[in-house]
């Protein structure tokens, strides 16, 4: 399952760069994504897939042939993204804004004048800067502003009313949120490191419980053996 991802982007690439090996190509350019920069959950194998695709870029620069790696982010109004808004808004709240159709457009117009530009480059420091794009840099500071803005507007704010169980399933909707799936596929009583979380996962469901709870969870305590959806709900209520 991993490498049926994995096999297409990396093994397609490849052999693209060899079929084209000695022709007079007017650029050579690769979608890849913001998401080999800051990563996302659950999503090791395209991940790597972007990771490569960047790398190989500056391999092909480095040869002297044209190639840029364009870092997208997600595009908002078309595609999966317009069709399972609850995939957009996990990345929105990560941070992650997205472009319009149009935009993208753009970054690809500088893209393409980037992969041409092989015997410059945009740093000093780095003669192989070029063959990275990151589309949309203003998008990415702006959101990280916003959800900085955010989690100081909500952390603290914790109703002490709340009942147990509506503590717990807030706590539920949002791990079932993180993991996309529903929350009857989640035993509040199990460990939820058994559904497969991982540290990227833990860390946003601990930031969240500090926004919404005023509940510092360390990061280790999110993937003990024990820590259930239940145990979450008594350690925000243990000092409120």
């Amino acid at each position: 399952m991993f490498n049926a991802l994995i096999d297409p982007r990396v093994g397609g690439t490849i052999n693209l760069h060899k079929a084209l090996n000695g022709q007079p190509l007017d650029f050579f350019l690769m979608w890849s994504s913001w998401t080999a920069i800051f990563g996302t959950a659950t999503q090791t194998n395209y991940l790597a897939t972007c990771s490569f695709m960047d790398a190989f870029a500056r391999h092909r620069q480095s040869l002297g042939l044209h190639a840029t790696s364009l870092d997208l982010s997600q595009i908002f109004d078309i595609g999966a993204f317009k069709r399972v808004p609850s995939y957009a808004n996990s990345l929105t709240r990560s941070g992650l804004y997205g472009s319009e159709a149009y935009d993208v457009l753009q970054y690809c117009d500088a893209a393409i004048a980037s992969s041409k530009s092989i015997t410059s480059s945009v740093s000093p420091y780095d003669p192989l800067a070029s063959a990275q794009l990151l589309a949309g840099i203003d998008a990415i500071l702006q959101a990280t502003r916003n959800l900085a803005s955010e989690n100081s507007e909500t952390a603290g704010k914790f109703d002490s009313s709340d009942s147990n169980a509506t503590t717990t399933q807030r706590i539920l909707k949002k791990l079932a949120q993180l993991l996309y799936i529903s929350t009857d596929d989640i035993d509040v009583t199990r460990p939820i490191s058994k559904y497969g979380i991982d540290s990227m996962v833990a860390a946003e469901l601990r930031n969240w419980l500090f926004a919404n709870f005023a509940k510092d969870v360390p990061l280790a305590h999110m993937l003990d053996a024990d820590t259930s959806v239940e145990r979450l709900e008594q350690m925000v209520h243990m000092e409120h």
